[in-house]
């Protein structure tokens, strides 16, 4: 299967598909970077989601135990 790619000029782990003009990489250690940087920011994504999540929780939390004082004062 390999010997339907030919080597892209200057790039020495790219392969050109002739067909359909894709071009491959076939340096397995770029792709298994590529991939971790990848999954490191998914999760960067994910734990600032929380981290967001986590505030406006928060900020909920203040405000009912705000209006639980405000009642306690009132009485």
């Amino acid at each position: 299967m390999m010997d339907k790619f030919y080597k892209v000029e200057g790039h020495s782990g790219l392969l050109k598909n002739p067909v359909t003009g894709t071009i491959l990489n076939a340096n397995t250690n770029e792709i298994q970077s590529a991939r971790a940087r990848k999954a490191n920011k998914l999760q960067g994504i994910q734990e600032t989601q929380q981290m967001k999540d986590d505030i406006t929780q928060l900020k909920n939390d203040m405000s009912d135990i705000k209006t639980l004082l405000k009642q306690i004062a009132e009485k």
